[in-house]
């Protein structure tokens, strides 16, 4: 039967890894499930999904993409892995010559209690790189880097826009990581001129003609809780189309997006 109960939880080893991986599951069956579980949710501690060994996605994570919740971190962490398996793979970086790198969102976290500090994430690219020899080996070769920032019960994305030498600032509540920002944008900053002293005969990374730019961004509505989902659509966009304005903002798009999310990450694939 496709209707399954909420105890057997899908249990779905999701490895976006590849020679080993699982046989996904139908794309149908997960959007029913992803229906279903939107309206008739209840926690268990039992494992829906876990992607790439890195992200373990637990009824209480996916109940979070229900409309009116914030999405967790491993929510946005395994749309994230699932944007990097599909828009940063080697056959996609070949078919559209763009390479991507959407980050873990505990990355900025690092910084937050005492300030920066390049050894606590100087292995993180290189790991990342170890598992997708195709990306280039110096990280200012990209053409995006994506930061997810967390401060005050609200999500907003950061982008190194290596091509276009800026640093971009995507904020679905304008104004609300104002006062934040501009440290952020040291921070990442510091962290290009690090990694890539690391990793070429550079010894500072060259920023002139750089910029800090916020660019026009859709809005969700003040009280929807809806940052997390705009963090991840947002970095999907920007990735396929280089632009945000066409997401759509109203309630019932937005909620459309968190199950089309929630079955995407079932069947590990973007929807």
């Amino acid at each position: 039967s496709l209707s399954l109960s909420l105890s057997l939880s899908l249990s779905l080893s999701l490895s976006l890894s590849g020679a080993n991986e699982d046989p996904a599951p139908n794309i149908g069956f997960c959007m029913q499930r992803a229906a279903e579980l939107i309206q008739d949710f209840e926690r268990t501690d039992d494992v829906v999904a876990s992607i790439s060994g890195k992200y373990t996605l637990k009824s209480e994570e996916f109940g979070r993409l229900r409309p009116k919740q914030f999405l967790s971190d491993e929510c946005i962490g395994a749309y994230f892995e699932l944007l990097q398996h599909e828009l940063a793979s080697e056959a996609a970086c070949h078919f559209s010559g763009k390479r991507f790198w959407f980050v873990e969102p505990m990355f900025l976290e690092k910084f937050k209690q005492r300030g920066y500090d390049y050894s606590k994430v100087k292995r993180w690219y290189r790991r990342m790189k170890q598992t997708r020899p195709h990306l280039p080996s110096q990280i200012d070769q990209l053409d995006m880097a994506f930061f997810r920032f967390h401060s005050g019960s609200h999500f907003s994305l950061f982008v190194v826009n290596f091509k276009q030498r800026r640093i971009e600032h995507y904020d679905s509540l304008d104004g609300s990581h104002e006062g934040k920002a501009e440290m952020v944008c040291r921070w990442l900053q510091q962290y290009i001129a690090d990694e890539t002293s690391q990793d070429s005969n550079q010894t500072t990374f060259d920023f002139s003609g750089w910029c800090f730019y916020t660019p026009p961004t859709p809005q969700q509505a003040p009280s929807s809780m809806d940052c997390g989902v705009f963090v991840c659509q947002f970095s999907r966009l920007l990735a396929k189309t280089g632009s945000v304005l066409e997401l759509e903002i109203t309630m019932a798009d937005t909620a459309r997006k968190r199950q089309t999310m929630l079955a995407g990450i079932m069947a590990r694939k973007l929807l």
